[in-house]
């Protein structure tokens, strides 16, 4: 009888052991999957997140590239302009409305 319990014990520390390694199996692969598909949809975000700064950077050398431009512009075209002064008045001219228009 002895022999018998003794058998029954070992085959059921088989079994739960068994149970048990088979449940770790299962839940490591359902674990590991969820995880690698985590993994995969970050990367996703992180790619459009690098790219999305990327462009941001670039527009933002694109203005300052063009805010340089206009100063530049803005600072020779200031040096062209000519002001022409004392020069005469002809009767059919109206100058109140010429000084009136700019004002």
């Amino acid at each position: 009888m002895r022999a018998s319990f003794d058998s029954l014990s070992n085959r059921i520390e088989q079994l739960e052991t068994s149970i048990d390694n088979k449940m770790k199996t299962q839940v490591q692969t359902e674990v590991g999957q969820v995880i690698s598909k985590i993994k995969t949809d970050l990367n996703k975000e992180l790619t459009k997140i690098r790219d999305d700064v990327k462009n941001a950077s670039a527009n933002a050398k694109g203005r300052h590239s063009n805010e340089n431009t206009q100063r530049e512009y803005d600072s020779e075209s200031s040096t062209l302009d000519i002001v022409k002064r004392n020069l005469p008045d002809s009767r059919e001219e109206n100058t109140l409305h010429k000084v009136n228009t700019h004002c």
